[in-house]
């Protein structure tokens, strides 16, 4: 009984991360009516979600600082790729397509997962893998050939970022595993932040696109986009992974997608066509055979890449 109460314990906390996460694009949507640039966006984002886990560090537990010196040039390579181009990716994405399609979009990242892993850890490309890659890519092409989508520049655009964000969020999983298997997951998120913060505050510097000047609303804004969905999320999300595998996690982390569409409908009248919403089933029918597939081989003794 204990272990059952545990395990429902667990996929709450999951699901609550997945809808904590899936409201960072409804978060990001309203304040692109003051900010401008997505730049803006990442860099206060990991910013003030590195002073928020500096000070609860500080009180908390100060030995979660301590990392190897030759670790350093990893973890700024991974606050570059996970927290900078992957948010950056994102929220570009958002600002010209829409919160339903870039987060569906997003979530083509465990195709991208399971083709790193095939190239780099030689793990076998199994029919359910070759079916979750094929259902994936046709449901990206449902959901842009609407309307004329992809022969829009604008919208071209914002599907390829939707895609990058994907690809990124692939890479923090792949890379993730190596950083999480010495630390933490506090000292990741927390450099990770750090050293992602630290790259677009000199590129909003360097290109100009870096804004300073807000109202308070604003500022109000920006610290729930970053202690709301984004700390918040990664905290009940990776506390559920305690309690559940993190393959079964991955299949339940899918209704992100879910609360992510329905806050772009309540709040901002998004609609998906019907094609849209065929390509969108199809792209998450991919994710969710990788994870079943995960799972199989977790069972079978395999190591799954999580």
């Amino acid at each position: 009984m204990a272990d059952k109460r545990a395990l429902q314990k667990g996929y709450g906390l999951v699901i609550a991360g997945a809808v904590a996460l899936g409201m960072l694009g409804i978060v990001g949507r309203l304040l692109y009516r003051e900010i401008d640039t997505p730049v803006t966006l990442v860099q206060y984002r990991a910013f003030i979600g590195t002073l928020v886990l500096l000070a609860g560090l500080l009180i908390f537990a100060r030995p979660l600082f301590a990392i190897r010196k030759r670790d350093i040039p990893f973890f700024a390579l991974y606050g570059l790729l996970s927290i900078g181009l992957n948010s950056f990716c994102y929220f570009s994405a958002i600002q010209k397509i829409g919160i339903s399609l870039a987060v569906v979009l997003l979530y083509t990242y465990p195709v991208f997962l399971m083709v790193l892993s095939a190239l780099f850890l030689k793990e076998p490309l199994t029919k359910v893998k070759v079916f979750a890659l094929t259902a994936s890519l046709a449901g990206v092409i449902l959901l842009v050939m609407h309307n004329g989508m992809w022969t829009n520049h604008l919208n071209r655009t914002g599907v390829l970022y939707g895609l990058g964000a994907g690809f990124f969020s692939a890479l923090y999983s792949f890379f993730g595993k190596k950083a999480l298997a010495r630390y933490q997951p506090a000292t990741v998120l927390f450099y990770a932040l750090l050293f992602g913060s630290l790259f677009f505050l000199l590129w909003g510097m360097a290109t100009g696109s870096l804004q300073t000047r807000f109202t308070p609303r604003t500022w109000f804004w920006l610290f729930v986009l970053a202690t709301g969905p984004g700390l918040t999320g990664y905290f009940l999300y990776t506390m559920g992974l305690q309690h559940v595998e993190a393959s079964r996690a991955g299949v339940v982390a899918t209704v992100e997608v879910l609360a992510a569409v329905l806050g772009a409908y309540l709040f901002f009248d998004e609609r998906l066509s019907l094609r849209q919403a065929a390509g969108g089933a199809l792209v998450l029918s991919g994710a969710v055979g990788i994870q079943w597939e995960a799972i199989k081989w977790k069972k079978k003794g395999g190591e799954v890449l999580a």
